[in-house]
């Protein structure tokens, strides 16, 4: 059921087309992150090497190297 979630779908969609691997991808949803979303980032982050920024409706979420800014407490 993850590839239903927006949060996913826009961490693939920058992915394939952001070529130059120094540009932060950054994500802004009007909603809280469900516990998926916030895992399969962490994971993403890890696997390619990248930063990603998240805006939810409370915070910023900064993944980096399978670990969040938010300490995992959103």
């Amino acid at each position: 059921m993850l590839w239903q979630l927006p949060e996913f779908d826009g961490n693939c969609f920058a992915l394939l087309t952001a070529s130059n691997s120094s540009v932060y991808i950054r994500i802004f949803k009007n909603f809280r992150a469900c516990n998926d979303c916030h895992e399969s980032t962490k994971l993403i982050s890890e696997l390619y090497g990248r930063e990603l920024i998240v805006r939810d409706r409370i915070r910023f979420h900064h993944f980096r190297s399978r670990s969040c800014s938010c300490v995992d407490y959103w």
